[in-house]
């Protein structure tokens, strides 16, 4: 089973790094745009359609998270409680905690995982809201020239 488990955690990187290398394509794509004036409409219309984009996916992997706390809660008390039961040596507190830690290590790269996605995807959002400002801006030159 920990083969699985480090296959699937290969996998969700994986994944996790093409979206990356999309994302980022992306809005170098419409932060390239910025500098030509016939373009502003359409690259105003693709920021603002990326980042409700980016929106909805913080949403969906925000409830993944969440769905993975709850599973690593349910098994922490049930592995604390068989070590503190039926294992055959006696653990002190400490030791029980380390113990129930190893085994939910998968749990716990999965959701650091995800949760550092999350930040990237918050980041790309600012950046995008920083584009906003800069079509903005640009605006306001061509207006004043």
């Amino acid at each position: 089973m920990s083969g699985d488990a480090a296959l699937t955690l290969d996998q969700i990187e994986i994944v996790i790094n093409k979206s990356k290398l999309q994302w980022g394509t992306t809005i170098q794509d419409i932060i390239s745009r910025i500098r030509y004036v016939k373009d502003i409409p359409v690259t105003q219309v693709d920021m603002l359609s990326n980042r409700h984009k980016l929106v909805d996916k913080i949403s969906e992997m925000q409830m993944k998270i969440f769905k993975l706390k709850e599973s690593y809660d349910n098994k922490y008390k049930e592995k604390y409680h068989f070590y503190k039961t039926q294992y055959n040596l006696k653990l002190n507190g400490g030791e029980t905690n380390k113990f129930v830690a190893a085994d939910l290590t998968l749990i716990t790269r999965q959701i650091d995982i995800l949760s550092s996605h999350v930040d990237f995807f918050k980041e790309c959002i600012r950046t995008l809201d920083n584009v906003g400002f800069a079509i903005k801006n640009r605006m306001n030159i061509d207006i004043d020239t």
